[in-house]
C-alpha cells in the first residue's frame, strides 16, 4: 500500500488594492485609469472592478486587465459624478475576495 501526500487546500481569499486613482481624487481628464495590485499564495486568476455612479446610482462589474498587477480605463464618466469603485479578485483555488476597501473620485471635466 503506497500513500501520496497531497498539499493542503487552499481556504484563503485573495486580497486586493486600488492604487489609482488616490481615494478622493479629482480627475480633470478621461478615460479615467485604474491601477491596483492583488495577492494570493497560489496565484491570482482574475480582478473584477465595480464602479458605481453614486449621483445616479448605476454599478455594473468589469473585468481587470491583468492579475497580479491590474488595471482598467473607463470610458464615458460624466462631468461633475462621484464614483466609487471596488476590486474583487479570485484566486486560481477558486476563492473570492469579500471586497472590503473601494475609493471614491470624482470627475471634473
Amino acid at each position: 500500500m503506497s500513500w501520496t501526500l497531497l498539499p493542503p487546500a487552499d481556504l484563503t481569499a485573495p486580497v486586493s488594492t486600488i492604487t489609482i486613482p488616490a481615494q478622493g481624487a479629482r480627475l480633470s481628464t478621461t478615460p479615467a485609469h485604474i491601477y491596483g495590485t492583488a495577492s494570493d499564495a497560489g496565484g491570482i486568476s482574475k480582478v473584477d472592478l465595480q464602479l458605481t455612479d453614486l449621483l445616479s446610482g448605476a454599478s455594473s462589474w468589469h473585468l481587470g486587465n491583468g492579475t497580479d498587477v491590474f488595471s482598467r480605463s473607463f470610458f464615458g464618466l460624466a462631468d461633475n459624478h462621484q464614483y466609487r469603485l471596488v476590486s474583487r479578485a479570485h484566486d486560481k483555488a477558486g476563492n473570492v475576495e469579500t471586497p472590503a476597501s473601494y475609493r471614491n473620485f470624482s470627475v471634473d471635466l
